[in-house]
């Protein structure tokens, strides 16, 4: 299976704009890179959800001026559902779907 980059939605169903990432196959770390302003990634925390609704391991990986990265491992093709919060609240604009395609 392979992430797509290009399924990860921001905001009101928008395609990220300037979404990175890396193509992965299942139980691999994919990246994704949310456009989250750096004033904010102090006090992020992140979660994930696979297709059946399972707790995904994911972390927040490196910041940059245009965004953050999302580090996540998906077991299985479907939808995976990324939230961000901060201070116990969701991020405007999250929680993101991005889509792990089947080969």
């Amino acid at each position: 299976a392979v992430v797509s980059t290009q399924s990860a939605h921001y905001g009101r169903g928008d395609t990220t704009a300037g979404a990175g990432g890396t193509d992965t196959q299942v139980q691999q770390k994919a990246t994704i890179t949310l456009p989250i302003p750096k004033k904010d990634h102090s006090g992020l925390n992140v979660t994930c959800k696979g297709p059946d609704g399972s707790d995904i391991k994911c972390q927040l990986g490196a910041s940059t001026d245009s965004g953050i990265n999302i580090l996540f491992e998906p077991k299985s093709g479907g939808k995976h559902r990324l939230t961000v919060m901060i201070n116990g609240k969701n991020y405007p604009g999250t929680p993101v779907d991005v889509e792990v395609q089947g080969l």
